[in-house]
């Protein structure tokens, strides 16, 4: 998966083709399909293929599960009736596969950033979907459990660090269960396949991602430090206790009443790179010490919540910074709008914002 702009390479125009043609072989195609692309030999990610019906057109999302990536629209579906052709100008991916005699399997090739992998999607009723987030009361910490709660760390990579977010729980003696977040690149709910914990060594993994954990919990059962290994390399990585309702500090944030003179609020735009329209919302909050905080929602590409690194408002100047990603905004609200630039890397795109795209 890949994030804003840095997908932003092909000049198909994001538009749905329903043609009666089209209509005939996607009313036989209707339902979900899943199937699994492999990368760099090692790593396997679930997608799921959801094809249906709305005010007599037929449209396509595709869910990639072990990415938490949900209803990442098609922008451009044609089929016949033993062929599809799907399109996501987004992340500059495209799909296109035979369909089987029986009707109950496509094989293609799916392409993206120039990589083209096998895939082969079937037909399901019961298709994986993406982890849903543990609920606040699941993790909330508890006397009798060293590990069950929130933690935040930060894994050096050598240059900006890149947060993490785990959340631990453990419904039995010696059972757990955990998720992890990688908010910057805007991930949510990974689950962690196995976890083990013999005090003070613990040990987890995310198999999708042949990533694992091992380090020791601190004495006051506050910290476990140790180290990262994914792909043959090695990050340390520190996680500390935090209070749970320092992960979802929502509590806090005053998002404004929609005054004109308000830069807090939801905010909803449009990037166009190359003929392919982004659909961009920001969530910027006025926090309890004045400051203000946002988080970035790219809903084309099946990321939300990415959280500013930075976020400066001295009226009517904005700028929120997404180190992460590297991308900027710079605007101006003026008359209850906002109005700048999108930089990322060396490209530079107008973007203008109106209120909208609220949670």
């Amino acid at each position: 998966m890949v994030v804003l702009i840095a997908a932003g390479t092909t000049t198909v125009a994001v538009k749905a083709i329903n043609t009666a043609r089209t209509k005939a072989a996607l009313a036989t195609m209707q339902g979900d399909w899943e199937g699994a692309v492999t990368v760099n030999n090692q790593i396997r990610l679930r997608l799921v293929l959801k094809i249906f019906k709305t005010n007599d057109a037929y449209h396509a999302m595709i869910d990639s599960v072990d990415q938490g990536a949900k209803d990442i629209p098609i922008a451009k579906l044609s089929a016949r009736s033993d062929f599809i052709h799907a399109e996501l100008p987004a992340l500059d991916a495209a799909y296109q596969a035979a369909l089987s005699a029986d009707g109950t399997e496509m094989s293609g090739i799916w392409k993206q950033l120039n990589r083209s992998f096998p895939l082969t999607l079937k037909r399901t009723t019961e298709a994986d979907r993406a982890a849903e987030p543990m609920a606040a009361d699941e993790y909330a910490p508890r006397p009798d459990s060293d590990l069950q709660g929130a933690w935040e760390g930060v894994v050096s990579t050598g240059g900006a660090g890149l947060p993490l977010n785990l959340r631990i729980a453990e419904p039995a003696p010696g059972t757990f269960r955990a998720q992890l977040d990688s908010l910057d690149q805007g991930i949510r709910n990974l689950p962690v396949t196995s976890l083990t914990y013999d005090k003070p060594a613990i040990r987890f993994e995310m198999s999708t991602f042949k990533a694992v954990f091992e380090g020791n919990l601190g004495g006051r059962d506050d910290q476990m430090t140790g180290t990262l290994t994914q792909a043959g390399r090695e990050f340390p990585l520190t996680f500390r206790r935090v209070e749970s309702a320092q992960t979802t500090a929502d509590v806090e944030k005053d998002y404004g009443q929609g005054a004109s003179y308000q830069v807090q609020g939801h905010w909803k735009g449009t990037l166009e790179v190359n003929q392919v329209q982004l659909h961009i919302v920001f969530h910027i909050a006025l926090m309890p010490d004045g400051s203000y905080s946002a988080t970035l929602d790219s809903p084309d590409q099946g990321t939300i919540g990415i959280p500013a690194t930075a976020a400066q408002f001295t009226s009517p100047n904005l700028r929120l910074e997404w180190s992460g990603i590297g991308g900027v905004f710079t605007g101006r609200l003026e008359n209850g709008k906002l109005s700048g630039t999108w930089s990322q890397g060396k490209s530079a795109f107008p973007l203008k914002l109106e209120r909208g795209g609220a949670p």
